[in-house]
């Protein structure tokens, strides 16, 4: 008896703990969803990379990142090809989130899309957004730096001049940024004064840029660095 007596005084003593313990073990298991393709709260940016399979070549190098304004950039470099070249392709453009999916619409005809693993793994699908049916591994991984990829890209948009400063407003992210010229060309602006009936109008042109990042900002609304002034494509336009 005077056991079991002083099994209950114990057991009266110890059940504070034991209400404490349940409760914060409900309390840590209460969790709201999580916003699966949440940016990085100090850039505003995520970055994924993985080697994925190639058929004409070694392997397949993807590095994405995706901006918190909508916008994407992609580097893909194919490496080991049969001429025993590295080929480089970089994209940019507007991403959305579809459920558990992302769809990347730049310069190709078909989106590229990603399905959610997991909160640090995405696997890409095929042009039609299916499960690619294979062994081999076609994932990206959440890495711990992010990557801007500031290019170079080949773009084509709308220029303008105001107040002085070249703006371009590109055409897959639908952003405008301000121009700087790696090499100063007097030509750009007296053939965009012959073109335009008005100022501050638009003209498309193509050239060729890299971003020029600023560190107060991970938006991917920086900049643009022109590293060759392609030309201008009067009567050109960014509507699809």
């Amino acid at each position: 008896m005077q056991v079991i007596i002083s099994m209950m005084r114990f057991l009266s003593r110890m059940l504070p703990v034991f209400l404490l313990l349940f409760v914060a073990g409900c309390a840590g298991g209460l969790r709201m969803p999580e916003d699966i393709f949440a940016p990085d709260a100090r850039t505003g940016v995520r970055t994924y990379y993985g080697e994925l399979p190639c058929a004409e070549c070694r392997v397949q190098q993807l590095t994405l990142t995706l901006f918190d304004n909508g916008t994407f950039r992609l580097n893909r470099v194919y490496s080991g090809q049969r001429n025993g070249r590295d080929r480089v392709e970089a994209d940019l453009g507007r991403w959305k989130q579809d459920g558990e999916r992302i769809v990347l619409q730049g310069s190709s005809d078909f989106p590229l899309q990603f399905r959610r693993v997991s909160a640090s793994e995405l696997k890409l699908l095929d042009q039609m957004g299916h499960e690619i049916v294979s062994h081999l591994d076609y994932s990206v991984f959440l890495t711990s730096i992010p990557d801007f990829l500031p290019g170079p890209y080949l773009v084509q948009g709308m220029y303008c001049e105001r107040g002085g400063n070249a703006y371009f407003r590109e055409c897959r992210t639908g952003l405008e940024y301000r121009l700087v010229f790696e090499n100063p060309d007097p030509s750009v602006s007296r053939k965009y004064a012959a073109l335009v009936t008005s100022p501050g109008a638009e003209v498309m042109a193509a050239l060729r840029a890299r971003f020029m990042l600023r560190r107060d900002s991970g938006s991917g609304s920086d900049n643009l660095m022109v590293r060759k002034f392609i030309s201008f494509l009067p009567g050109g336009s960014c509507a699809p």
